[in-house]
């Protein structure tokens, strides 16, 4: 299905099925095939087809929406599968104490975080005493 979201997402963006197939590498009827085929798996109309030409219908024009954020996060988690199995993945712990209200930490991990695109913050706040209960 990956596969038949991008050939969508190529012809809605090419605005035209022959342009997208040549993008894509694959031929005109075959990219048509396989929206067809993500029409029906979906069991939505995603495009008006008219003789040569094509209109996104209202369930198409939000699946188009989504499906390009959905494949910016399916490509990142793709990356961040390989670099855990190749031994890239790294973490980075930043312990604090439970009761600290300040906000520079926080500010301070976001403008971090919007700076390193990989990078996926997942405050664990029992992170501290749990390292205290690990070293008794």
């Amino acid at each position: 299905m990956i596969k038949q979201i991008r050939y969508f997402q190529a012809v809605v963006r090419c605005k035209n099925f022959t342009e997208a197939a040549e993008v894509c590498y694959i031929s005109q009827s075959a990219i048509s095939q396989q929206i067809q085929a993500l029409e029906r798996e979906l069991g939505v109309k995603l495009l008006n087809r008219e003789k040569r030409k094509f209109s996104l219908t209202p369930a198409g024009e939000y699946f188009y929406r989504k499906s390009l954020a959905f494949i910016d996060d399916f490509e990142l988690v793709c990356q961040k599968t390989a670099r855990i199995e190749h031994g890239k993945e790294k973490n980075l712990r930043i312990s604090y104490l439970k009761h600290y209200a300040g906000r520079e930490l926080q500010l301070a991990i976001a403008d971090f975080i919007e700076n390193i695109r990989h990078l996926v913050y997942c405050p664990l706040r029992s992170d501290f005493a749990r390292w205290q209960a690990d070293k008794s």
